[in-house]
């Protein structure tokens, strides 16, 4: 077994993070067991008398104390031929049982439609409890990040993705804990604390958004709780072809599904300013994924999408400033804030 370095949430290179919250990540540094635990795990997907013999490993992304994704490159061989193959996988290592979690609402979400279609989740093809190890088909495509940034190949691409969200958000499932904007705003305070360390000033501005949208509480009236991503952005579409799916649901719950819409928006704007220096140079972008959403979702406005606006601006802001640090990152962030604070009173 081969292990390839990688670089983890801050971007530091690693091999494999020490992190006591994950124990089974020390599987990594044990190929004979882990290779075991693979072929197990997979039985039932592999043909009759077929065993993984080896893999290459690759740290995909790794958040301390939460989680860490892999990809699993396995060479798999016939008993009967001693013929070889490869195949990739996803691996993803959780804390505190949230795989399970995942695993489950993916299992609901190939049932409701998002299995083999043109729209779609990532496979899930097993977990293992005791590991907290969830392993996940390998799909193909380019990241809706990456083709919004290079601006190409976007041709109905934005409406692929809009389609999916209005399908996710009427799928009926209810797997997911029920969250409450007042749970919403407890999260972004806590993060206003971390934020403190780095910038005070911008802890200072980022309360204050929270406290004018914690006033108005009662004004904004939550919708009925229904499917809700929660982390919804054009780093979790991948694109290929017609086909586009959906990933990452470890924050998956019912919750007002507005946020996703709000949430995407930001984040397409926040790639704009990566891209030219400018929070709206990709406006016409997020203009046709929310009228293409409207038209699914066969609703004529979003109401009560400034707030949520306001709440996704809060969220990048500190992961700017606290985990990727992009070159430049203090300005973001003061331009993310500013743009918080428009959205942050309820008309």
């Amino acid at each position: 077994m081969t292990l390839e370095t990688s670089k983890n949430a801050k971007g530091i290179s690693e091999a494999i993070p020490n992190d006591a919250a994950l124990p089974a990540l020390t599987l990594l540094s044990r190929p004979a067991e882990l290779v075991a635990i693979l072929s197990s795990l997979l039985v039932k997907r592999l043909r009759a008398k077929r065993q993984v013999v080896d893999c290459c490993v690759k740290v995909l992304r790794h958040v301390p104390g939460k989680r860490c994704i892999v990809e699993f490159k396995l060479k798999i061989e016939s008993e009967e031929s001693g013929v070889t193959e490869s195949q990739n996988l996803i691996g993803k290592f959780y804390a505190n049982g949230h795989g399970q979690k995942v695993f489950t609402t993916l299992q609901d979400l190939q049932s409701s439609g998002f299995g083999d279609g043109r729209l779609a989740v990532s496979e899930p093809l097993a977990y293992d409890p005791h590991w907290q190890l969830l392993l996940l088909g390998h799909s193909k495509g380019d990241l809706l990040r990456n083709l919004i940034l290079a601006q190409s190949n976007l041709e109905g691409v934005l409406e692929g993705g809009a389609e999916w969200l209005a399908k996710l958000h009427r799928c009926g499932i209810k797997s997911g804990r029920r969250y409450s904007l007042h749970d919403h705003l407890g999260a972004l305070e806590a993060r206003k604390n971390a934020l403190e360390q780095a910038s005070p000033d911008a802890a200072r501005r980022f309360g204050e958004v929270l406290a004018q949208i914690g006033k108005q509480l009662e004004k904004i009236e939550e919708r009925t709780l229904g499917p809700t991503h929660r982390d919804f952005s054009p780093d979790h579409l991948l694109v290929d072809g017609a086909r586009i799916t959906g990933l990452d649901f470890d924050e998956f719950c019912q919750y007002d599904r507005v946020f996703d819409v709000a949430h995407f928006i930001a984040h397409v704007r926040y790639l704009g300013l990566l891209h030219s220096s400018s929070l709206h140079v990709f406006d016409p972008l997020a203009e046709r994924f929310s009228a293409t959403y409207q038209s699914y979702a066969g609703i004529e406005s979003l109401v009560r999408l400034e707030p949520y606006l306001a709440l996704a601006y809060l969220k990048l802001a500190q992961i700017v400033a606290l985990v990727t640090r992009p070159n430049g990152w203090q300005g973001m962030t003061d331009t993310i804030l500013a743009e918080a604070q428009q959205f942050s009173q309820v008309k």
